[in-house]
């Protein structure tokens, strides 16, 4: 798998809560939540919700 990288940092292959993502995206959990309803990959349901950064980061560049 290559390797992802956000400003010259590399990206962890790790799997992350709404917030966190919101955190370290820098938006917020209204904007997470309008992504998500248009198709930002994610496993889980409102309990229980995880993200695939990498795969959210590939995710939001091609439907931004």
């Amino acid at each position: 798998m290559a390797t992802i990288t956000v400003a010259g940092t590399p990206v962890e292959d790790i799997w992350v809560s709404g917030p966190e993502v919101c955190r370290r995206l820098g938006m917020s959990r209204s904007t997470l939540r309008r992504l998500r309803n248009k198709g930002l990959p994610h496993l889980g349901d409102d309990r229980l919700r995880r993200y695939h950064l990498p795969t959210v980061l590939k995710w939001l560049a091609g439907n931004a």
